[in-house]
């Protein structure tokens, strides 16, 4: 049975517009209309960039084209979306299909021809416009859970075919999820900031709040408050006939009753959709179980999403002055919490800072070497001002008993929030020609010794890695090839199977790249998900039955160790 979403009225306020465009697109799915994710949730380093819709738990639920258009692009990968579909249409928007299990026939057919001819596993594949077209309510894949999924559903967006900025479909009109309930308001903070060395440091008190009638919240406890500052505010949605949380659509600040601060997520660019580590509180909203967005925007942070003329919302408080804080779901349901506010004389707060700690500007280049270690930072990479510090560490309380220390260990510390660019890490070593091969740069665990691999090759004295995450660093190596397990034995007859898998193993470095052949002929490893075994479906268009064959398979680890292994098979 086909489900098509029932029309749901809403009382529409001034800030939820609804777009003249709204019945231009069918819902996607054979399936009703339940969502488990909303537009704009905020996830680790990135925006959830659609919608994701239920599946009852299994896959297979026919998807269908939104409307007319042709399939401009499709995928494969066994992370990210997995396998899926986009579909251009006149209107200038693109729709997109994702965690899929399989495509129609015709496009599965095309897609194999393409990965032979790419020789690659999980390409991108751009066909012509004419190959493909579809009609509004054409079938055009399965649903399934491949890629990062963390169950069967279907992934949705709704896009700008210019620059394929994605847009918020439920507040756009274009999916209506049934929703009566209002925002859930947990907490507030109140952050106050003070500035060292041209660097805000930030200190924050938490006020549980209390329900005072639907959608109307109060202060479970005084807020008393002092110096500049903003709000952040502890928050979740949830809708009906579900028990999944969502993301809030917008939320604002008015300080006796002039506006300061809004925040509407009403859609973003693939290449912002990281600020959303400045949109949240991060150190706040990573140990919460709810989200915990900042009602403040730094200067850093160039999202749309911050509704122009409204304010930054940092303020300095007024002893009386009424406040009222209100988050809006993107169904048009409304929650408030207003207080007054208490002040107090600003107290002085010592500030205290890893030793050796130096003021980063996010709008230069910060480059430093102490003793081997020279860190690079590039301009932007940083959300706002941050202090940075480098320091050389005493030899490691438990050195790891299975890899070498080739070097000195250096420590980087900076903000909890991670760094929006990359930044370059180089560490000098004299290694002797006998240990230059698969030396790389290692994390470590300062408390346990334990060394994890972050990459690079030694090259000219020193190794160097670009990463966004602080940490401490040394130099080890890894000299063992990656290994594989094979799901038949040398020799095996394999005439009544349709496929084999294999699984891929590296002791530290991880696997890098591998490929595959029977007879030379390279072939087609399909992998679901990222921890999912490696399968070749057996291609009878040119594999002989009847026949000895042979399986040549390359692994290539992090460091840059080689595997070949060789298996014999009958077909």
């Amino acid at each position: 049975m086909r489900y098509f979403l029932p029309i749901i009225l809403f009382v529409l306020t001034a800030t939820f517009t609804v777009s003249a465009q709204d019945d231009y697109y069918i819902f996607p799915i054979d399936a009703p209309p339940l969502l488990s994710a909303n537009f704009g949730e905020l996830r680790a380093n990135h925006f959830h960039s659609g919608i994701d819709i239920k599946t009852g738990g299994v896959e297979g639920a026919k998807v269908y084209a939104a409307a007319d258009g042709y399939i401009s692009r499709i995928g494969i990968k066994p992370s990210g979306y997995g396998r899926v579909l986009y579909i251009a249409h006149p209107n200038g928007t693109t729709t997109v299909y994702a965690h899929l299990r399989e495509f129609t026939p015709e496009v599965e057919a095309y897609v194999k021809a393409q990965r032979y001819r790419m020789r690659q596993h999980n390409p991108d594949i751009y066909p012509p416009a004419s190959m493909f077209p579809v009609k509004q309510g054409d079938v055009i894949a399965h649903s399934g859970n491949s890629g990062s999924s963390g169950g069967p559903h279907l992934h949705y967006e709704v896009r700008k075919s210019s620059d394929q900025s994605v847009m918020n479909p439920v507040t756009r009109g274009h999916i209506k999820p049934a929703d009566t309930k209002h925002p859930l308001i947990i907490s507030v903070y109140w952050v106050s900031r003070e500035e060292v060395m041209g660097v805000a440091t930030y200190n924050y008190k938490r006020v549980p709040v209390k329900a005072l009638a639907s959608g109307r919240y109060g202060l479970s406890a005084p807020l008393t408050v002092s110096g500049e500052g903003c709000f952040a505010i502890e928050v979740r949605d949830t809708k009906d006939n579900v028990s999944n949380k969502f993301a809030i659509y917008r939320s604002s600040v008015e300080v006796d009753g002039a506006e300061i601060f809004e925040l509407q997520i009403d859609g973003f660019t693939f290449a912002n959709t990281k600020y959303v580590n400045d949109v949240m509180e991060y150190p706040l909203s990573t140990a919460s179980s709810y989200d915990v967005i900042r009602l403040a925007r730094h200067d850093a942070n160039p999202l749309g999403v911050y509704q122009s003329g409204k304010g930054s919302g940092f303020f300095t408080p007024r002893e009386g002055q009424q406040v009222r804080i209100e988050v809006e779901d993107d169904c048009g349901n409304i929650s408030s919490l207003e207080f007054s506010l208490s002040v107090t004389e600003q107290r002085q707060r010592v500030v205290s800072l890893p030793t050796g700690s130096m003021p980063v500007m996010w709008d230069k280049e910060y480059r430093q070497t102490v003793g081997a270690l020279t860190l690079t930072i590039p301009k932007g990479a940083l959300y706002r001002n941050s202090f940075v510090a480098q320091r050389r560490e005493p030899l490691l309380p438990t050195p790891p008993a299975d890899r070498p220390v080739l070097s000195e260990v250096y420590t980087i510390s900076g903000p909890q929030t991670p760094l929006h660019k990359s930044m370059t890490v180089s560490l000098a070593c004299y290694l002797p020609d006998s240990l230059r091969s698969g030396a790389c740069l290692a994390r470590v665990n300062m408390e346990s010794g334990a060394l994890s691999y972050a990459g690079g090759k030694w090259n000219n004295g020193a190794i160097s890695i670009s990463t966004t995450a602080f940490g401490s660093f040394c130099i080890t190596r890894d000299t063992l090839p990656p290994t594989a397990t094979i799901s038949f034995a040398d020799g095996a007859d394999l005439s009544g199977r349709s496929s084999f898998n294999m699984r891929f193993s590296d002791d530290f470095s991880g696997v890098a790249s591998y490929t595959a052949t029977i007879d030379g002929r390279w072939i087609i490893l399909d992998q679901k998900s990222p921890s999912s075994p490696h399968i070749h479906h057996f291609d009878k268009d040119w594999l002989t039955r009847g026949t000895q064959h042979t399986l040549e398979l390359t692994l290539t680890d992090g460091a840059g160790n080689k595997t070949v292994i060789k298996r014999n098979f009958k077909y």
